[in-house]
């Protein structure tokens, strides 16, 4: 099978991190070809992608986890970011896509360093602290203002014929964005081509040439990168070299110029008329400046490549989820084969290795070889034979994916000044996306022969078939007593596995159509090593000679006292029928009343059987409860119940059976309550009739009435006073005086002199300061207009 690497120019940078560790690889090289360009590898045949969910609780920085509904499960583990903490400090997607909000104005704020197309045609990137560096302001082409007019899809603009014969695309990526010309034939003018645009940065801020990257100047202007610092030196955006490139992918490098005017720091990109022009130039040409923002979060800098046979590795932590058989282990990556310098594409090389084994190497040939820029492996298949002594588990497992880059040629030992794995490759990180599958049938799925059966037939044959999961797998069925369990995990196997039951069909049904029917035969349960059930095993039919049939229809828990039916039907409606219970029997349904005066659950065991023409059905037989009824009571508190007194209600029920009931009281005087034990205040005197109804949770219920006095709260008079703290006669307390809040009292010696007055008396005089003897309340219960006195004793 052939292996291919596709390469670009377009690179943009972004955020990585990146587990380094260094060694040898000796590989054989494959050497293939690629066409120009090219957007995918089509290596096996395409399927409907299946919808995945992602389950957002496993989100980590670089890795995403998700769900499909048939079964599979698919990890990204990436070496830079593909998800950030938001503002809100939840970690979310990164998502470079445009939107437009109500005022029209299209952003990309779902990334670290938001990024908008503002509606002038400018384009600004966010920088450190949130100020904006805007790009595009006012551009023309060799001084002519360009047209405007804009499509945008998604995280792309489209400009259509800024000027005649040329279009404009700006490509909006994580934390920055590439922008291009594509001219679609020679140009009619002969000078060299100036694109111009304003550039605003915020205040104190800076750029400058970048030095670090074998930039140079020409007589064109600087032909390099630019950099954007803050006030603090600290490089904030980089706006790299616009490569230039033709239909056979024959490229140079355009210069930058910074000029001021007016205020206004311009910037300008110079292409050369002579390369424009020049005789072997195919059309369409394009002009692919790229601009980006903030780097901070990158900390890992670009991979190096070591000379061939020695290669540069750099690894990834990959995590095989727990439960799954691998069934693809995509593979992307890249290197750069850097433009400023001598090296093509096809100096490069790169190849993969785990614990298990090592792939083949990956190189490009051709004319594409000999051209600068992005090499790259777009979601190739690597599972096998990189991940094949994993075998499955149901816990999950992480390995190192190393990546394995060289060089074979330019200069001796490793660097990153020719080939490289650059982390400005946002669409071709180094990442391996993991998908595999929990366990599902195969095949038949579930089998059982179709041919008729007698209903008094009681066995039948059916097979089960299953694969991916973690083997071995257990089967059992719910007509089979038998538990087996087989099948081998393996490493890049699929653990295909079946088995075959013999089933004792349940009771043995009879069915009763004379041009048959069906028997629906329930599936396997197929469970894997990790305790997962084979999901969407189909229910079999299997046709079923007619014979007769009897059913009997009733409630198995019958309440005492109660009248009950049991309905007895042969699906043949002239079949005889017969019934029996333990003192009684007939032919037709039966119909008894349940008695039950026990504290316990009584059954009665039933059989019956019908018959046609010398078939007979089998003899069903079914037993009823008849459940004793619960015993209602209840009492009550104060007992008499006075008036304006809360009297609390207490459930006496007795429940022979059940665990859940409900409490039904008729409290008189209108007031009703579903509490167990209700409270309730009488606001006059009489007679009510109070009531309790109780249901258990089979729907047995009782029911007790009493006739119950509702009294009058009346004061006691006390007649001693003991305040020696034992709880008795402490003070002078008259019973019930609380509801008498307006009243005065009087206290007297035996001499008829008044020694205490108080309004509103709450029984709390104790004679603590008074001597021994006999005195004389006088009571006055001012709303009522009564008075009570009388003599008590003073005992210390």
């Amino acid at each position: 099978m052939n292996k291919l690497l596709q390469f670009s120019f377009s690179i943009i940078f972004v955020h990585f991190y990146a587990i380094s560790t260094f060694g040898q690889v000796n590989t054989t090289s494959t050497v293939l070809q690629a066409p120009f360009l090219a957007t995918e590898i089509t290596r096996k045949t395409e399927l409907a992608e299946p919808v995945w969910d992602e389950e957002i609780e496993s989100r980590s920085l670089y890795s995403s986890t998700y769900y499909s509904l048939d079964g599979q499960i698919k990890i990204i583990n990436s070496l830079r970011p593909i998800n950030y903490y938001n503002s809100s400090s939840e970690l979310v997607p990164i998502n470079p896509n445009l939107e437009q909000d109500d005022s029209g104005n299209w952003s990309a704020l779902q990334q670290p360093y938001p990024t908008y197309f503002n509606d002038n045609g400018s384009y600004t990137i966010t920088a450190d602290n949130g100020r904006k560096i805007t790009f595009g302001k006012n551009c023309s082409i060799n001084d002519v203002d360009i047209n405007s007019n804009v499509n945008i899809t998604d995280n792309t603009i489209e400009l259509p014929d800024v000027v005649s014969g040329m279009d404009k695309e700006i490509v909006f990526r994580e934390n920055g964005m590439k922008y291009s010309y594509v001219i679609a034939s020679p140009l009619s003018f002969q000078q060299n081509l100036i694109f111009s645009e304003e550039l605003e940065l915020p205040a104190n801020y800076t750029i400058q040439r970048d030095h670090n990257q074998a930039g140079h100047k020409t007589s064109l202007g600087w032909v390099g990168a630019l950099t954007i610092s803050n006030p603090a030196g600290e490089i904030v955006s980089t706006i790299h070299p616009p490569i230039c490139f033709d239909n056979q992918g024959i490229h140079t490098i355009a210069a930058y110029q910074i000029h001021k005017k007016d205020g206004k720091l311009i910037l300008k990109l110079v292409v050369s008329n002579d390369w424009l022009n020049a005789s072997e130039r195919s059309y369409p040409v394009v002009i692919d400046p790229i601009v980006t923002g903030p780097t901070g979060n990158w900390t890992g800098g670009s991979m190096p490549s070591c000379m061939m046979p020695t290669y540069n590795q750099d690894s990834i932590q990959v995590t095989i989820p727990a439960g799954v058989t691998i069934t693809e282990m995509n593979v992307t990556a890249s290197f750069y084969a850097d433009p400023f310098t001598t090296a093509v594409m096809g100096d490069g090389a790169m190849s993969f290795s785990t614990d298990c084994d090592q792939s083949q190497t990956f190189t490009i040939t051709g004319t594409n070889a000999n051209t600068a820029g992005t090499a790259y492996l777009d979601n190739f298949d690597l599972f096998n034979p990189l991940t094949c002594c994993f075998p499955e588990s149901c816990n999950s497992q992480s390995f190192y994916l190393s990546m394995h880059l060289g060089r074979n040629a330019l200069g001796a030992g490793c660097n990153t000044t020719y080939i490289r794995y650059d982390p400005g490759t946002t669409s071709w990180p180094f990442q391996a996306v993991i998908i595999g599958k929990t366990p599902e049938s195969y095949g038949g799925q579930w089998s059982v022969s179709p041919i008729p059966i007698c209903s008094n037939q009681c066995t039948i044959q059916g097979t089960g078939y299953v694969y991916y999961g973690v083997a071995p797998y257990t089967y059992t069925h719910p007509w089979s007593n038998d538990t087996i369990t087989q099948g081998q995990n393996v490493g890049c196997a699929n653990g295909a596995n079946s088995h075959s039951f013999t089933l004792n069909i349940p009771n043995c049904p009879s069915y009763c159509d004379e041009n048959f029917t069906s028997l629906n035969v329930p599936p396997p349960t197929i469970i894997d090593a990790c305790g997962v059930a084979v999901g969407g095993l189909p229910t079999t039919a299997v046709p079923i000679k007619m014979t007769p049939n009897i059913t009997a229809t009733y409630d198995t828990l019958i309440c005492s006292e109660q009248d009950f039916i049991i309905d007895i039907a042969s699906c043949i409606d002239s079949a005889d029928l017969y019934w029996q219970g333990i003192d009684s029997w007939g032919t037709s349904d039966i119909i008894e009343t349940a008695s039950n005066t026990t504290t316990g659950i009584i059954s009665d065991s039933y059989w019956a059987a019908s018959s046609f023409e010398g078939c007979y059905s089998d003899t069903i037989d079914f037993t009823v409860s008849f459940l004793p009824l619960p015993s209602a009571d209840f009492s009550y508190d104060p007992d008499p119940i006075i008036f304006g007194l809360e009297v609390a209600f207490t459930d006496l029920t007795v429940f022979h059976v059940g665990s859940e009931y409900i409490w039904s009281w008729d409290l008189g005087d209108n007031e009703q309550s579903l509490l167990q034990n209700p409270s309730h205040t009488y606001l006059s005197p009489g007679e009510q009739t109070i009531c309790l109804t109780v249901l258990d949770d089979s729907g047995c219920q009782d029911s007790i009435c009493k006739l119950i006095p509702v009294v009058p709260a009346e004061i006691d008079l006390p007649n001693v006073v003991t305040p020696n703290n034992d709880g008795v006669n402490d003070l002078l307390a008259f019973n019930y005086l609380e509801f008498y809040p307006e009243n005065e009292l009087y206290i007297y010696n035996r001499w008829g002199n008044l020694v205490y007055h108080t309004s509103g008396y709450t029984n709390d005089w104790n004679g603590e300061d008074f001597t021994e003897g006999t005195y004389f309340y006088l009571l006055k219960l001012t709303a009522d207009d009564v008075v009570h006195n009388g003599p008590f004793q003073l005992i210390k």
